[in-house]
């Protein structure tokens, strides 16, 4: 199976997200053993949604289907591009509950968290063999063709 890098849109133009690193604090959490989970394991252990907000960094207000965090591997997507993985049949990938919110502190619908396959085979799995990527994750050809044709906003990696 041949597989293409997808990564999110990057530009001070689309929307960035990152965790909720306050919010975390205000729980008592450490947010650092959120980053680890999705990094690493390889079904999601936690309960309850993953607390992220609006980049203070990002300027833009494009909303692209595969959302840039910085680099770390928080992967939120559009429901339009889980529609797409799922009218596929696309394997290799869940999803997880989010509480997404703006710089103002209102709720930002149509997004979800997303985990690509660890080692995987599927049609979306990780683009490293022990963990997840912050950058991107891998699609089989055949599935890259298909979300291009649904024009879904995201771009090709390297």
């Amino acid at each position: 199976m041949s597989y293409v890098s997808i990564t999110p849109l990057s530009s001070s133009e689309e929307l960035w997200v990152e965790l909720h690193y306050q919010r975390y604090a205000d729980l008592d959490i450490d947010h650092s053993l959120m980053v680890d989970l999705l990094r690493k394991t390889p079904v999601l252990q936690i309960h309850g949604s993953i607390l992220v907000k609006k980049s203070p960094i990002s300027r833009g207000r494009k909303r692209s289907d595969f959302l840039w965090a910085g680099g770390l591997p928080i992967h939120i997507v559009s429901s339009g591009f889980v529609d797409a993985l799922t009218e596929y049949g696309a394997t290799g990938w869940e999803t997880y509950p989010i509480d997404f919110v703006n710089g103002r502190g209102d709720e930002v619908s149509g997004y979800i968290g997303f985990l690509e396959d660890i080692g995987g085979t599927g049609d979306v799995k990780s683009s490293y063999e022990d963990m997840r990527s912050g950058f991107g994750m891998d699609v089989t050809t055949e599935l890259f063709d298909y979300l291009k044709a649904k024009k879904l906003r995201f771009k090709k990696g390297s």
